[in-house]
């Protein structure tokens, strides 16, 4: 890592007074890191009170861990610190290890068998799925390594979401400003977003009543962050859930929690967190927030 860049950033995180300062050199740090800067971030997390730039900071340390000179064993409490256990990461990779060679396979024979397959919806969808095993390989190291990032418009990525997880009697609402550009990886917001539309479409599904089967997508892009927020009108939950912890969680009674597990992994793996909040008198709202601006030029 460049010594004089390194400075620079740490000199920004140290000192400055402006939390937006601190996030843009947070972000640019957790880029270029490496094991020798692993003592000065700890120290950093210690001390630092603003939640986005701590977790710009917990993934900046995440990339040090596996060059990290630490003794074996030596940990820092640092709150939420750190993504999903080896288990869980071991099942990603294994199901992607299984179901890749599968997808290849499919591909190769809808390519011979289905009638003008370049132009069709099983293309699509084939190519979706390898976008999805994509950022599943990718959630196997969330919180080790740095996402891959780029700008992306993310009203069109939220409208080619929701037409590709339409509903028979569901009515999907956009409702949010138009050529905003976002800072991600689009794959792990996709999933995100995805699974917590797939709840919602269940939830209001599952009410048995037309006059509420309809959901609302809503977003923006502030100077330090990028939310996209669902609303469903469904039962709701029984209480309000911030998830940013390591353990399955569920806004479902019986469910095994691992869709909002895999939203919580990707809203990690891109440093953010997602929220499930009860409504009055009915329904639910998912939001997914995280580091979404441009880095530091």
């Amino acid at each position: 890592m460049d010594g004089l860049r390194e400075g620079g950033l740490l000199k920004v995180l140290r000192e400055s007074s402006l939390p937006h300062e601190r996030l843009m050199a947070a972000r640019e740090l957790a880029r270029l890191t490496d094991a020798t800067t692993r003592p000065a971030i700890v120290a950093l997390l210690r001390r630092e009170e603003d939640p986005w730039v701590r977790s710009a900071l917990e993934i900046a340390l995440g990339v040090t861990e596996g060059a990290s000179s630490a003794e074996p064993g030596e940990r820092i409490d640092t709150g939420e610190l750190g993504s999903a256990g080896d288990e869980t990461s071991d099942t990603l990779r294994l199901v992607v290890h299984e179901v890749s060679p599968i997808l290849g396979k499919l591909r190769h024979f809808a390519a011979q068998e289905v009638p003008n397959y370049e132009d069709s919806q099983i293309r699509a969808q084939i190519d979706r799925l390898g976008e999805v095993l994509r950022s599943l390989r990718a959630l196997g190291a969330a919180g080790r390594t740095v996402q891959s990032e780029r700008e992306f418009d993310l009203s069109s990525a939220l409208a080619k979401l929701a037409a590709e997880e339409s509903h028979v009697g569901v009515a999907i609402d956009l409702a949010g400003p138009q050529g905003v550009l976002a800072v991600g990886d689009v794959g792990q917001v996709d999933l995100a977003v995805c699974n917590g539309l797939r709840n919602a479409v269940e939830a209001v599904s599952e009410v048995g009543d037309p006059g509420r089967a309809r959901i609302l997508i809503t977003w923006g892009v502030t100077d330090r962050d990028a939310w996209v927020t669902i609303l469903d009108r469904g039962d709701g939950i029984s209480q309000s859930i911030r998830v940013g912890s390591n353990r399955p969680q569920t806004t479902k009674v019986g469910h095994q929690g691992v869709g909002l597990l895999i939203a919580t992994r990707a809203a990690r793996a891109l440093g953010g967190e997602i929220e499930v909040v009860r409504r009055e008198p009915f329904g639910t709202r998912f939001e997914l927030r995280w580091l979404g601006v441009p880095r530091l030029q």
